[in-house]
């Protein structure tokens, strides 16, 4: 059950565990060789947080992060209000609601696996 690295390369566990700051490996590319970035990881998160998408595993996975749970119930608009952010291209911030110390399991759930941004911009829901 120990935790790996794969795309991170680092992870800091900040405040008390109600931060978790993950510096990203670049050079990891998607199939179309496009470098993999922590905005990718922001917009997967935002958008299965999206009332929109009816994604209700998100709220097991999720709703820990700051505003995530009135984003995802509606009560929210703006995404960017949710404690998930990348300053970077290799910077992945979450902020957390209260101290969380099982958060570094959940994202090897395939739910949170990353989207290319650049392609669901593209496509869309298709």
């Amino acid at each position: 059950m120990e935790v790996t690295y794969d795309i991170a390369r680092s992870w800091e566990i900040l405040d008390c565990g109600e931060q978790y700051v993950f510096q990203l490996r670049d050079d990891v590319f998607w199939s179309d060789g496009k470098v993999v970035t922590a905005e990718d990881f922001e917009s997967t998160f935002k958008r299965a947080l999206n009332p929109d998408t009816n994604a209700t595993v998100a709220g097991l996975l999720l709703y820990g992060i700051r505003a995530a749970r009135d984003f995802h119930q509606g009560h929210l608009d703006d995404p960017n209000e949710v404690g998930v952010y990348s300053p970077d291209d290799v910077s992945l911030v979450l902020e957390f609601e209260e101290p969380t110390s099982y958060f570094l399991q959940d994202p090897s759930y395939y739910f949170l696996l990353p989207d290319p941004k650049h392609v669901v911009e593209k496509h869309g829901s298709a």
